[in-house]
């Protein structure tokens, strides 16, 4: 502590014993002003809170030079090919004219055997689910299904109760 913070505050001491409030208010004064203003430094309240043990640390990923070095290079190669793509544009027009016929219609015979396929497929799964409702629809099904239901949020609530933290089951 300085010579003049220390005889600032014995200032403000002295005047607060004797009963003289202006003056042990303006001695305060300069002495906080002496001290000058204090910040905690940076990842302060991280450090709080892990050590409380309400935070865990994050991974430090970024650490690795390997991992920067990829992100690197994939930005860079988007960059590079978002600035290519005019000309890929420009390069494209004249091949699909000159071999795009054979191959525009191979690409469409070839996407209409796959749609084909897909709504073949889509009737099964329209037969699989008439039989469910079929079987699903008696009243036996359905007590199963609503006891099953109920099981579960039960089974839900209670699991709920149990992992919650201590703090939060106490009513006050």
């Amino acid at each position: 502590m300085s010579r003049q913070l220390e005889e600032q505050v014995r200032t403000w001491l002295r005047a607060e014993q004797s009963g003289q409030d202006d003056v042990a208010e303006r001695a305060l004064a300069r002495a906080l002003g002496e001290l000058g203003r204090r910040a905690p430094r940076a990842g302060f309240t991280d450090r709080v809170m892990v050590r409380a043990g309400r935070l865990s640390a994050a991974p430090r990923a970024w650490r690795s030079w390997w991992v920067r070095a990829a992100v690197s290079a994939c930005l860079l190669s988007a960059g590079l090919a978002a600035a290519t793509l005019p000309v890929w544009v420009l390069a494209a027009n004249p091949i699909t004219h000159a071999v795009g016929s054979p191959l525009v219609s191979a690409a469409w015979h070839w996407g209409s055997r796959w749609l084909s396929a897909s709504l073949t497929s889509f009737a099964v799964i329209t037969d699989v689910t008439s039989a469910l409702q079929a079987s699903l629809a008696t009243s036996t099904a359905i007590g199963l299904l609503s006891a099953t239901v109920l099981l579960a949020s039960a089974s839900l609530f209670g699991l709920r109760r149990l992992l919650s933290a201590p703090e939060e089951s106490m009513p006050w």
